[in-house]
């Protein structure tokens, strides 16, 4: 069975994303030790909270360097709505605190305030992949301008991005676990196609 560990940074929406995952095959745990970091099959950085409060808790003891690590290494690693804002430098929901940087990329306010709902996602000049499914969107913040990656999708909603995917660091504004059975078929289509995960 495939493992995966949910990282703690205090927040997130932890109960859903087990469940979604256990529901997909994977042994779920939930930490933040810096070998287990390194070591399982898949980091997932949850959704749902404060940047400051993320960020502040990912840059003690060696967490956010053992993340960075592992994107350069190659190794899957999923990040939900806020932990997708965390792979970027900063965020303007709090200018003072400092994310990932491993997406030379921004982290704004979104112009309609905020956004909860349904949507698709238009994936640009990559013909190979079908994304032609409904994914549930809740967030107040977006990641933009960022160009350089390996697959870049947008909402056909609003101008910021609604994926991005770098070497097998997959960032994504919606939420997997509550889109249903487009979410099942998204995470196989990033363990085959992406991670080379299989069971």
């Amino acid at each position: 069975m495939k493992r995966c560990l949910i990282l703690d940074y205090g927040v997130g929406n932890i109960a859903s994303v087990r469940t979604f995952l256990r529901d997909n095959n994977y042994s779920v745990t939930f930490g933040k030790n810096l070998q287990d970091i390194r070591e399982t099959d898949l980091l997932v950085l949850p959704g749902v909270g404060s940047f400051e409060t993320a960020a502040e808790r990912m840059n003690l003891d060696g967490i956010a360097d053992e993340i960075r690590s592992r994107h350069l290494a190659q190794r899957p690693i999923l990040a939900i709505c806020l932990g997708f804002q965390l792979l970027t430098s900063e965020s303007a929901e709090s200018t003072s605190s400092k994310g990932l940087g491993i997406l030379h990329a921004t982290t704004r306010r979104l112009k309609e305030l905020s956004r909860i709902g349904w949507g698709k996602i238009e994936l640009q000049g990559f013909e190979n992949y079908c994304l032609d499914d409904f994914f549930f969107f809740n967030h107040s913040y977006g990641v933009y301008d960022f160009e350089s990656a390996d697959l870049i999708g947008r909402s056909g909603q609003s101008d910021y991005l609604a994926m991005v995917i770098v070497n097998k660091t997959v960032g994504v504004q919606f939420h997997p676990e509550r889109s249903q059975e487009s979410g099942k078929k998204f995470i196989r289509l990033l363990e085959n196609q992406f991670w080379n995960l299989n069971d």
